[in-house]
């Protein structure tokens, strides 16, 4: 299993972004590390998933998910945050897919579900990073939007 390489990820990412990051970086991990512990209990209690059906309980927690991450992305006086929204929309199309039963094969919608994490995981790394760049070079700047 892949558990404690996950496991290691979310530490060494979340060390980063809560010592560096701001609001945003800090929410954005929060949604994320929520949801890939949510999905590592609900595999841990209903066991491997098949990917031949709409899976509910993704789907639930993927909705819930890009719910948190369009909010950051509207909030943030960022642009990162977008990028991981929009990667949050691969999942939703991918059960939409699963729901109208179009023709798709079971690795594809494996890797359409699975994929966007590892990417979203990055890019709020990468966004911890250019806050830390651009804090040094402007100073201080606000975390949020103000309308």
């Amino acid at each position: 299993m892949m558990y404690p390489l996950i496991a290691l990820l979310i530490i060494t990412a979340g060390i980063g972004i809560l010592r560096y990051g701001a609001g945003s970086e800090r929410v954005d991990l929060q949604i994320w590390m929520t949801a890939s512990l949510l999905d590592i209990a609900y595999h841990l209690s209903i066991g491997p998933i098949r990917y031949r059906v709409i899976d509910l309980g993704h789907l639930v927690l993927d909705v819930g998910t890009m719910a948190g991450f369009l909010w950051v992305a509207l909030s943030a006086n960022r642009v990162w945050p977008l990028w991981v929204a929009a990667l949050q929309l691969q999942p939703l199309v991918v059960h939409l897919a699963m729901i109208l039963r179009l023709p798709s094969q079971q690795m594809a919608y494996w890797l359409m579900m699975t994929a966007p994490a590892d990417l979203e995981i990055l890019i709020i790394v990468l966004g911890t990073i250019a806050h830390m760049q651009r804090r040094r070079r402007i100073g201080q700047y606000r975390d949020w939007r103000l309308t």
